[in-house]
């Protein structure tokens, strides 16, 4: 995968704005400030998230102890923030979203990088020779725009699929709402499964159509239920379980619908469908 690097983009009426202007007056605003611009930048590559690892009490603590800030002041910060509707906080997912971000990321691929550093050292050497653009002005313009356009394209070329983030928290909680489940979309082995589908062309539509599949099929029987869950719906099975046809149950259950009722529960890849 080609490496990716992130960056904030900060408008430069940011400080003017009636929210931080309020935050900075308040005590210690000028902390607060700061945590504020490093929670953005520690969001980056989630697009706006951050979510709880399991590394401190809560997500409240666990942002103080990455950025090596006070418990107290960050508790302050989201409990501002929160009231002034710059972020999102899910208690039920420990996810936090910073609504303000999304116009704020800018991205740049190593490739891209390469090559703003090698236009950089190369601009020099056309300096050096703009004196036989001079006469041909228009000529030489022309012929620049159709390298760059030659360029860009090969860049979008470079950029593999992989780098696209799956919606994993638009997914997770229509699971969780549909199969009455309490999942993270932060859990690192269920954006794993969820990322290997993407990554063979399946689309948020596909991840739905499985769980209404699914939830149809196994969600009242008691056994089964416990399949209602990431690891075996977007699992290696995926594509069998999206076109099953009907959407409702398979012949197995409609022959004996207690043919797993004193089942154990098994590893998904001996499930038999």
């Amino acid at each position: 995968m080609a490496k990716k690097y992130y960056w904030l983009k900060l408008d430069k009426k940011f400080f003017n704005n009636p929210e931080i202007k309020i935050l900075r007056r308040i005590a210690g605003g000028d902390t607060y400030t700061l945590i504020y611009l490093e929670m953005m930048l520690l969001s980056l590559e989630n697009d706006g998230y951050l979510f709880f690892e399991g590394m401190g009490e809560n997500i409240s603590d666990e942002i103080a102890v990455i950025l090596n800030e006070e418990k107290e002041n960050v508790d302050v910060l989201l409990a501002f923030l929160k009231s002034k509707k710059l972020i999102e906080i899910n208690e039920t997912n420990d996810e936090l979203y910073i609504n303000t971000i999304t116009e704020m990321i800018g991205t740049e691929t190593e490739s891209a990088r390469k090559m703003r550093r090698f236009r950089t050292k190369e601009s020099p050497v056309l300096l050096e020779k703009g004196s036989h653009c001079d006469s041909h002005v228009t000529e030489c313009d022309t012929e620049k725009e159709i390298e760059l356009e030659k360029e860009l394209e090969k860049e979008k070329d470079i950029v593999p699929q992989s780098e696209t983030i799956p919606p994993y928290k638009t997914i997770i909680d229509y699971l969780n709402d549909k199969a009455g489940t309490k999942y993270r979309s932060s859990s690192k082995d269920t954006q794993k499964h969820i990322k290997a589908r993407f990554n063979n062309s399946f689309t948020l539509e596909d991840f739905k159509t499985v769980i209404d599949n699914k939830v149809f099929e196994w969600g009242n029987n008691s056994k089964m239920s416990v399949y209602l869950r990431p690891k075996t719906l977007f699992g290696t099975k995926f594509e069998s379980y999206l076109n099953q046809k009907g959407g409702g149950e398979s012949a197995i259950f409609s022959e004996d619908d207690n043919k797993f009722s004193n089942a154990p529960v098994t590893d998904d890849d001996t499930l038999p469908f």
